[in-house]
């Protein structure tokens, strides 16, 4: 539930932040609306989903916000 939690409100901050930047607002809002859309799985599986549905949630938004960094440091 708390992972949950946690990547609704980092995808609503990141869809906030996304609106208001100039570099890189495509990529954030597009982080933002995976990590939401990851807490809604989170949710509508949760008590099936305790054991290993958590794992592979972070992981995917840890790779989509790596990505979202390594591109917003180059400029792109």
């Amino acid at each position: 539930m708390l992972i949950a939690v946690w990547l609704g409100v980092r995808g609503a901050l990141e869809i906030g932040l996304g609106a208001r930047f100039r570099r890189g607002k495509g990529l954030m809002i597009a982080l933002g609306v995976v990590n939401v859309v990851l807490a809604v799985i989170v949710l509508a599986t949760l008590p099936w989903s305790a054991l290993t549905l958590p794992g592979y949630v972070l992981g995917i938004s840890f790779l989509f916000g790596g990505g979202d960094l390594g591109c917003f440091s180059v400029g792109a």
